[in-house]
Formats: structure tokens, sequence, C-alpha cells
């Protein structure tokens, strides 16, 4: 990301990309969203979701690793000036 002059995440798999976006964005999808890309069986193959269409985070992780980089990101609130609220509020 251009603002912070560095990326906000590596990618390392599907489910840790979810959990990193809604770590560094600070809400959870839309479980509606979630449901209806599950329904339509177009959510990535792996993805692992409770009925209520949350992620299944931590429990559903591939390994202990991608645990500790989603809990390491720093959420994006926490990144951006106060002053720079306005760029903040639209993403």
């Amino acid at each position: 990301m251009l603002y912070l002059g560095e990326r906000p995440f590596s990618v390392h798999e599907d489910m840790e990309h979810f959990a990193m976006m809604e770590k560094l964005l600070g809400e959870r999808t839309p479980p509606a969203m979630v449901l209806q890309a599950v329904s339509a069986n177009s959510a990535p193959e792996g993805m692992r979701f409770t009925a209520a269409g949350e992620l299944l985070w931590p429990s559903g992780a591939p390994d202990e690793e991608g645990v500790e980089r989603v809990e390491a990101l720093r959420p994006l609130a926490d990144r951006v000036c106060r002053r720079h609220a306005p760029f903040e509020a639209l993403l």
C-alpha cells in the first residue's frame, strides 16, 4: 500500500489472506456475502466458514505460522495518522 510504504501483508494461502483482510480492515466480511459465495460454489477451494457465514479462523487455519502472521498484523486504523482519518474512511 503506497500510504504505508510497504505491502500490508504477504499472501500465503486463501484462508490466511481472507483472515488478514478482515484483520487489516477491522471488520468481518458480511455473512450474507460469504453465504452467497458458498451457495454459488464460488468460494475458493479450501476456504472454511461457519454455517453463519464467518471465517473458520484460527481453528481452520492450515498451519500455526499463518495464525501467527495474522495475529502480528496491525489493523489499518492503528497505522493511519489521525489527521488522515478521511483517507481511512474511504477504505
